[in-house]
Formats: structure tokens, C-alpha cells, sequence
């Protein structure tokens, strides 16, 4: 991955711009009182006043780290920003002002009498120790000593002190802080200085381009003590040679707070241990809904489940049915980034259900009521009648068949004459009707039965009639097929005739 999170250009410039202002919000939060300073060619400097510029700490300074230097009378009374010479680097000199490492002069960021930042020139690399000074208006001050080390971390922080919030880019382009933390698996993009000598080999002064130059040593980052994914340690687009940009992932298993400590290491050193950044509680499930929140059975409804933000990696969350009514799918993934998913709820038969989501021990619920398919087209007592002719074979014989519609109850009544002469009488269960058709089921072999013309009640085995008609209108016609089976004959054929529906 590369710097910018290869997010698109126009989200690499969003989060340049962001980078660069938290980067110089924490260089340039001078305090006032530098501003009224006068000061006179006669500099005076320290050793311990030689700070990296991120951690504001003393010590050995490394090639190409950005370092705060503290003196009397070192640079201009008013404060004097970097400006980038006809090469396109950073100059060296400041309102005639210069900071001199073993005589090599060093890119100056500001100067200011009183405060001067400069990057160690990477010339130095490999020394142990140089002898620093800072030049104003021709004269030096006095010379003090100062060891080097490979690398010598320190991030940036907001408040410019070295410690507390970090100058950290969230993955979104926000400045990383309380009111915008970064989430548990996002990538942030930490601003640091002191890495080293780099591979290419850093160029004082250059404003970071491709090929971005990475540290020669590792570098490894930690987030309240767990090691976190780095994907990127490099030059920071765009930024001065010497601003470091670390992008590493939130390791999972972090709590949230708005000062949880990182720190950084590159090649053995550690950066300071104070500094910190904010990370949002993880993304919990809030709320199911299903739309709409009654259906006829037979119908599909949608559910969403909803987390209470984006997810930073895919969240799947399990789903179940308090009924087989509804039949939702096992579960359900909300993908990374976004915070919600829908799913489809299958409805069988009519009843209340209780649809539940559920995701690391958190449940949500939403209610479904399902109605019954329409009956039929027909009244509740109503009173069915179908006349017609029943074919089998080249014989024909008329065919009634009644049904009445009762309340809860309802029963059919199937008469016809073959030959020889055979009157029957069949009960069948009640059964919903389709909005297009009549089905009866198969016999109801505890239903009571009336046989004559010497055939048993064991002979019978089944009976059937299926029916289509056009529209529930008195009068319509029928067609269908009617089926007669004994446990030694079957005698099935077509129906055909008209229906007359008389409502009580």
C-alpha cells in the first residue's frame, strides 16, 4: 500500500492537505512571546537545546531529522518561513540565517530569533559526532557538540509539545482526534521525523516525490503495546526530506479511548512514549428492521441490519426466525466500509414472527406479521354447485359436486352415477384456496362414508377433483379432471360444466 492509501488522486491530494496542515500546525505553534524579540549578532546556543522538532527531546540528532534549536539572538526578529530556491529545495539560508552541521549548511523550515528548525543535512550520515552552530547576519554562534545516531524517531503532535494527541491522519483525510477517531482495522498515517539515512539516498532539502525514499532501517509501530500492520513507512508527499509517513493498521483487539499510546521504533530507537490517538468503539449492531412489516404469505420482505458505524472489516451477523413462517437466511455480511446490509425473509404461512439479528452478543429484533393468502373469491357460508358431464372412455354419466363454506368449516359433497348405479358421499379437510383455483385434497380416511350398489368401504382408496375457472362470477364455466379409484379400478376423466355460486 502505498502513501496516500492509493485512494484515488483526488483523495491522495485531500489527505496531502491534511497531512501537511497537521504537520505544520505542529511546526509552526511558536509561542507569542517569540514575536518581540530583538535580537543582536552575537548568538548563544546549547547542546540541550537541540531538540528533535516532533518530540521535543534532547539527544543524539540522525541524518535528515527535523530539529528544533532554542538560543538567544540566533535568527530575524520576525518569523521567517522555509522558500524553496530556483532547484525547487528548501534554502539553506533564512533572512541570512544558517544552521551549520560540521559547516554543512542545513534546509531551514523557519528562523526566528530565538528558534530556529532545520533538517540535519544527510551528509552526516555515518559520523558520530559534529560540531553545530547557527550563523545570523554573518556572525556564528558558539560551536557546541553533538553525537549521531542512525535514527532518532519522534512524531508529531498537534499541540506542538511533543506529547498527547499525534499529528495522525485517519483513512478518511481527517486529522485524527477525539471527535474523529479512527476505527479498530482502518489505516491511519502517522507524521514522524528521525528515521535516518533513506534508500534513495535522501537529498537535503527536496520536497518528496516518486521515487519516495523508505528508511534503510525497519520500522515497526505500536498501538497501546500491540504491534500494528505497517503498510507504509516513506517520505511524505510533498513534504520536506526528513517527514516521515507511516501508514499502519488499528490492530484488532484495541480498546477505544481518545488517548491510547503509540509509538514508533526504527532500527532499535524508540520515538517518545507520550504521544496518543483516538480510536471509535467498535462498530456494534443497533438495529434490524424488516419493510414492510405485514405481507400476505407467500410474499418476501426485506430486513437491514445497521451498526452503529461503517465496518472496518466485513461483519457478518447471524439471523433467525421465532417461526417457520418467515424463513430469513442464516446470516447476513455487512461489507467493510459500509454500515448496513439487507437481506430477503421468505413468508410461508400466516403468524406473528420474531426476526432476530445477532453479532458479538448483541441482539436486535423487529416483528413480521404475516396474513393469510386470500380464500376464496367466494363468501364465508356460501354454497357451491357445479353440473356437468363426466367423461371416461366413450361412456358419459352427470356429475354433481356441491361444496359448502361454513365458518371454520367446510366440507364437499361428490355425487355421481356410473354403470352400474354407485352413490357416494366423501368429506374432505378444509384447505386455503388459491386465488386462480380449487384443489381438494386426498380422501380423509376418518371421514364418514355412505357406499351402496355392494362396493366396501375398503375398496376405496382415493378420490380427487381438480378445478380452474375463469372468475368467481355466477355462472362461470368449469373444466377440470375428476378422478374415482377403487382398490380394483380407477375411472378417471374430464369434467366440464358450469358453476353457480349461491351466497346465504
Amino acid at each position: 500500500m502505498g502513501p496516500l492509501f492509493l485512494r484515488g488522486a483526488r483523495d491522495a491530494q485531500t489527505l496531502a492537505l491534511a497531512a501537511r496542515r497537521a504537520l505544520l500546525a505542529s511546526l509552526l505553534a511558536i509561542p507569542a512571546a517569540l514575536f518581540a524579540q530583538t535580537p543582536q549578532p552575537s548568538g548563544r546556543i546549547s547542546a540541550a537545546g537541540v531538540v528533535n522538532a516532533a518530540s521535543f527531546v534532547s539527544g543524539p540528532v540522525a541524518p535528515g531529522e527535523l530539529v528544533t534549536i532554542f538560543g538567544v539572538d540566533i535568527g530575524p526578529p520576525a518569523l521567517t518561513l522555509l522558500q524553496l530556491n530556483s532547484a525547487g529545495l528548501v534554502e539553506g539560508e533564512l533572512a541570512e540565517t544558517r544552521a551549520l552541521f560540521d559547516g554543512i549548511p542545513a534546509p531551514l523550515v523557519y528562523a526566528q530569533a530565538s528558534q530556529v528548525a532545520a533538517v540535519v543535512p544527510y551528509a552526516v550520515a555515518g559520523r558520530t559526532r559534529v560540531s553545530f552552530q547557527v550563523e545570523y547576519l554573518g556572525v556564528r554562534s558558539n560551536a557546541v557538540n553533538l553525537d549521531l545516531a542512525a535514527a532518532a524517531p519522534g512524531i508529531f503532535t498537534l499541540n506542538s509539545s511533543g506529547r498527547g494527541p499525534g499529528a495522525i491522519v485517519n483513512q478518511d483525510g481527517t486529522v485524527n482526534s477525539a471527535a474523529n477517531p479512527a476505527r479498530v482495522g482502518s489505516t491511519v498515517a502517522i507524521f514522524a521525523t528521525g528515521e535516518g539515512q533513506t534508500e534513495p539516498a535522501g537529498v537535503d532539502g527536496k520536497l518528496a516525490v516518486e521515487p519516495l525514499p523508505r528508511p534503510r532501517l525497519p520500522v515497526s509501530v505500536l498501538v497501546a503495546g500491540a504491534p500494528a500492520q505497517v503498510l507504509y513507512a516513506g517520505a511524505a508527499p510533498g513534504l520536506v526530506a526528513g517527514v516521515l509517513q507511516i501508514n499502519a493498521v488499528i490492530p484488532s483487539g484495541v480498546a477505544a479511548g481518545n488517548a491510547v499510546p503509540v509509538m514508533v521504533t526504527i532500527g532499535g530507537a524508540a520515538s517518545q512514549s507520550s504521544v496518543t490517538l483516538a480510536i471509535a468503539p467498535p462498530a456494534r449492531l443497533v438495529r434490524l428492521e424488516v419493510t414492510p412489516a405485514a405481507v400476505t404469505e407467500g410474499g418476501t420482505v426485506t430486513g437491514v441490519v445497521t451498526l452503529s458505524a461503517p465496518a472496518p472489516a466485513p461483519i457478518t451477523v447471524l439471523l433467525a426466525s421465532s417461526s417457520p413462517a418467515a424463513q430469513p437466511p442464516a446470516t447476513v455480511t455487512v461489507p467493510a466500509g459500509q454500515a448496513s446490509a439487507s437481506f430477503p425473509i421468505a413468508t410461508r404461512s400466516p403468524g406473528t414472527v420474531t426476526i432476530t439479528a445477532t453479532h458479538d452478543g448483541v441482539f436486535v429484533v423487529a416483528a413480521l406479521t404475516i396474513r393469510a393468502l386470500g380464500r376464496s373469491p367466494f363468501a364465508d357460508r356460501s354454497l357451491i354447485r357445479i353440473e356437468g358431464t363426466f367423461t371416461s372412455g366413450a361412456a358419459q354419466a352427470p356429475v354433481q359436486v356441491a361444496m359448502t363454506r361454513g365458518g371454520a368449516d367446510a366440507h364437499a359433497a361428490l355425487l355421481f352415477s356410473l354403470s352400474p348405479l354407485v352413490s357416494l358421499t366423501i368429506r374432505f379437510r378444509e384447505r386455503r384456496f388459491a386465488e386462480s383455483s380449487i384443489t381438494f385434497p386426498d380422501l380423509d380416511p376418518q371421514a364418514p362414508n355412505v357406499y351402496s350398489a355392494g362396493l366396501p368401504p375398503e375398496a376405496i382408496t382415493s378420490a380427487s377433483l381438480s378445478l380452474t375457472f375463469a372468475a368467481p362470477s355466477v355462472g362461470a364455466g368449469v373444466s377440470g379432471l375428476l378422478r374415482f379409484s377403487t382398490a380394483n379400478r380407477t375411472v378417471e376423466g374430464l369434467l366440464t360444466g358450469r358453476i353457480t355460486v349461491l351466497v346465504d
